[in-house]
């Protein structure tokens, strides 16, 4: 039997095998405008649409391009589930997943999800670590090794259906603008 999901728009999916022509933006979009970071244990609802949002907003904003990517750096969430770090990290192979599923999603909507890779890590980490200090009751220790922001980028808590709406918006803005750079 074949090990299948449905995903907002109706598509059926394989999220281990997902292929190009099964990646929709309505999907994303949505799937990241309902998934919660810190696994909903925030002090209200902060979405993964909201986070991808601000991390577009911490890159050069000159390089179009590193914006987009910045923006859909954790859209394979959308396919995947966005599954916390540490568990992560028992998973064999899913970092792999990850990268395959974030190359097939760059394959479908013509952009390179491996630009600028580290800068744009190290600025989600630094974010991470903000999200952690601001909306949650961790215990700070605990993201002491990330690096800070220089500023605070968050507008807090948006609703679900902000998310949705801004960062589609976001995501059409940056298409256009890569299109004219090219």
């Amino acid at each position: 039997m074949k090990k299948v999901i449905g995903m907002f728009s109706g598509v059926l999916i394989d999220p281990a095998r997902l292929k190009t022509n099964e990646v929709h933006i309505d999907d994303i979009v949505h799937n990241l405008s309902m998934q919660t970071r810190f696994n909903g244990s925030t002090f209200k609802p902060y979405y993964g649409a909201q986070h991808a949002v601000a991390l577009s907003y911490l890159v050069d904003q000159n390089d179009y391009a590193m914006c987009l990517t910045a923006l859909m750096f954790n859209a394979h969430t959308a396919y995947l589930g966005d599954i916390v770090t540490p568990l992560k990290k028992t998973l064999k192979n899913y970092r792999e997943l990850e990268s395959v599923v974030s190359m097939r999603i760059g394959e479908a909507l013509n952009y390179n999800p491996t630009y600028k890779y580290k800068e744009i890590f190290d600025l989600k980490n630094a974010l991470t670590r903000y999200e952690i200090e601001v909306l949650t009751n961790f215990d700070k220790k605990a993201c002491e090794h990330l690096p800070s922001l220089k500023n605070n980028p968050v507008p807090l808590y948006w609703s679900w259906q902000e998310c949705k709406t801004i960062f589609y918006n976001r995501y059409i803005e940056l298409k256009e603008l890569t299109k004219k750079e090219k």
